[in-house]
């Protein structure tokens, strides 16, 4: 039974969970913070922000992504990191993005009839 106990790492000293909490960044995380590069980054900031939201699964910035894909929707040439951003709040299941996301769907729609016709 000695054995057993001495073979355990020791836990995790308080301050160590404090600084993880505080980051909310996790290893492999991009850049300094993930808020302020969905919301003051290029875009290939956000898109690399937004591809580790969607892989870490990390609802808390599922806000902050909506509000930064609703700024990047203006923007027809950064298409592919609007669709990371997309798949993202996807992977989050935010509802607070389905109402957006659906009359960014209805409008990209219409945009391609108009054209085509």
């Amino acid at each position: 039974m000695l054995q057993i106990i001495r073979d355990h790492p020791p836990p995790i000293s308080h301050p160590d969970l404090v600084k993880q909490r505080e980051s909310k960044l996790g290893r492999g995380a991009p850049s300094l913070d993930i808020e302020a590069s969905l919301l003051r980054g290029n875009s290939q900031q956000r898109r690399k922000a937004a591809k580790w939201v969607r892989t870490h699964k990390a609802q808390e910035f599922g806000d902050v992504l909506l509000s930064a894909l609703q700024k990047e929707a203006q923007s027809p040439k950064t298409w592919e990191t609007q669709y990371h951003m997309i798949m993202a709040l996807g992977a989050i299941r935010s509802n607070n993005a389905l109402d957006f996301l659906w009359s960014l769907s209805q409008k990209r729609l219409q945009n391609n009839w108009d054209r085509h016709n």
